[in-house]
């Protein structure tokens, strides 16, 4: 059976979150980040027009925000993504394209099978170009 008020439910808290205020990378401190876990949302406003380039989830929303995004650990996946998209040619380039062009958006979700629900309903409306898919097929 179809459950239409959650998917009424879900949709709301998209457009909840994705009605706020997105924080430009170049303004974050760990003390503006909320250290539960959650979902993110990173956008890219440099054609001028925002464009929703990632989405993903975390335990702890301040560390991977602050410290995986926008720090210097070479494993973020952001930063992979905007130097194989071209708009970066490498990781210093990446993390300043980050700060000059990027904000995020992120919402407190507790339980870890709730983020992950979440996270999967949003990539399906939102399509962002930088959200990686792994398909289990390979």
């Amino acid at each position: 059976m179809v459950d239409f008020q959650r998917i009424f439910y879900l949709t709301k808290w998209l457009e909840d979150v994705l009605s706020r205020q997105p924080v430009k990378f170049d303004s974050i401190s760990p003390s503006s980040l909320t250290s539960e876990g959650g979902i993110y949302f990173i956008s890219d406003f440099s054609q001028g027009d925002e464009e929703i380039v990632y989405t993903g989830l975390s335990s702890k929303l301040s560390q991977r925000v602050y410290t995986q995004l926008q720090g210097d650990k070479s494993a973020s996946p952001i930063k992979a993504a905007l130097i194989n998209h071209g708009r970066a040619k490498d990781l210093l380039a990446a993390k300043n394209y980050l700060r000059k062009f990027c904000a995020v958006r992120f919402d407190a979700v507790p339980d870890y099978r709730e983020r992950e629900m979440r996270e999967g309903f949003a990539k399906a409306v939102l399509k962002p170009q930088f959200s990686l898919y792994r398909s289990k097929e390979h």
